[in-house]
């Protein structure tokens, strides 16, 4: 396997370690990975790499590398660059992989080797197939692990509603309930997870993720960023010539970029409209994933680590009120995370600091902190790598601010204050 850029390392120590001095995930408090070998090279655990365009990490003996289709001449350090995986071709006929994933089209499901069922995940009634449950909720996610099945829905306890925990869901005309218990015992059925929303769009949107979802609520409440207003009719794909965005229905119409002059942005790999938003790209690892489910004795759970559980738990790590933490798996298989401004109106300034955010979250995970590897949704998280890029506004000339935003001092200050936590 050709290596076209050196390695850069993660962790100078090749032995993983528990921070909070126990076990976790049934390992021994320090634990020493053998290193991977690749023809005429053998890496360190925690160490990352190019391969053609693919970033790739070694992490206790597992090389996880994302799935982008890399062309000869590409530049690697091209954050937009998005062709589809095995030279499928642009057709928008989607499909629902059995982890929950929706993808454009069935070859790329093939291409990935994931079996599939015709239609947006959104779409499918899970709870109408006979393996479903007497009282039954749709639960729609995408689970990480590809050896498991995706469960999506719920079975509904239907009494003894006292004894359960607090678990909010909100109903289809607006009512936040305790639990699902709760709200089947009130006979409604429930539009999402979480407590209500409110001051969104109560029309269809369509998410970056590719499904469409009944509500902008709808769609935040998954940690979704919305792409564009209606159901999804197309995805796109970055000419790398030119640099625009191609195969998006003609008279779609994006949202307007929230900013007067430029922005941190990014345009996620299959949507059509560029978003200011601060934006990471995240590898996780397959086989972390399946030794703590050994440990946990959940093999054959797939829904122990979901996309959502990830993004709850790094929403934790988000520290300015002003910025939402949006997240959802790729069809290049790594997480795609967005950091974007909650105000009406957001200056420039709020564009910066969400940014800042971003990079921060980036930072945490590279340098492997505690607050990550000890939260078991996000220790399986290896590498991050920031791709945001400035964007300009309609009518602006280029700005002299290039992007990373941070300079070294505030990147230096922010390590100072939380990696010491």
């Amino acid at each position: 396997m050709p290596v076209t850029a050196e390695a850069l390392t993660m962790d100078p120590s090749s032995t993983w370690h528990s921070e909070n001095g126990g076990t976790s995930g049934g390992f021994p408090s320090s634990y020493s990975y053998p290193p991977t070998r690749l023809p005429l090279q053998s890496l360190r655990h925690g160490s990352a790499l190019f391969v053609k365009c693919n970033l790739c990490v070694c992490f206790g003996g597992e090389i996880t590398c994302s799935k982008r289709n890399c062309n000869d001449s590409m530049d690697v350090s091209e954050p937009s660059f998005f062709q589809l995986p095995c030279y499928c071709e642009p057709k928008y006929l989607p499909v629902c992989t059995y982890t929950g994933l929706t993808l454009p089209n069935e070859c790329i499901a093939k291409c990935l080797d994931l079996k599939y069922v015709k239609g947006e995940c959104n779409e499918i009634e899970s709870c109408s197939q006979p393996t479903a449950c007497n009282v039954c909720e749709e639960d729609h996610q995408v689970c990480l692990l590809k050896s498991d099945e995706c469960n999506q829905h719920q079975c509904v306890q239907p009494y003894g509603c006292q004894s359960l925990p607090d678990d909010p869901v909100c109903d289809e005309e607006g009512t936040t309930h305790r639990n699902l218990c709760r709200m089947n015992e009130a006979s409604k059925r429930m539009a999402y997870k979480g407590r209500c929303l409110y001051n969104c769009k109560d029309t269809a949107v369509c998410g970056v993720d590719g499904n469409t979802y009944t509500s902008e609520c709808h769609a935040i409440a998954r940690f979704i960023s919305v792409d564009y207003e209606g159901p999804c009719q197309g995805f796109g794909i970055i000419n790398n010539e030119t640099g625009e965005v191609e195969g998006c229905a003609k008279d779609l119409v994006c949202p307007p970029l929230l900013t007067s002059t430029s922005c941190a942005a990014f345009i996620p790999p299959g949507a059509c409209c560029p978003v200011c938003a601060g934006a990471i790209r995240i590898l996780y690892s397959q086989k972390q994933i399946m030794r703590y489910q050994k440990a946990l004795n959940t093999r054959g759970s797939g829904t122990v680590f979901t996309v959502e559980k990830v993004m709850k738990s790094l929403t934790r790590h988000i520290e300015v009120a002003e910025c939402a933490l949006y997240g959802h798996l790729t069809m290049e298989m790594d997480l795609l995370v967005l950091i974007k401004s909650t105000l009406v109106e957001p200056t420039d300034l709020h564009h910066q600091i969400c940014a800042l955010e971003a990079e921060k979250l980036a930072v945490l995970i590279q340098r492997g902190s505690p607050r990550i590897v000890t939260d078991l949704s996000t220790s399986i998280l290896v590498y991050a790598k920031v791709v945001h890029y400035e964007l300009q506004a309609p009518g602006q000339a280029p700005s002299l601010v290039s992007l990373p935003l941070p300079t070294t001092v505030i990147i230096a200050a922010f390590l100072l204050i939380h990696l010491a936590q």
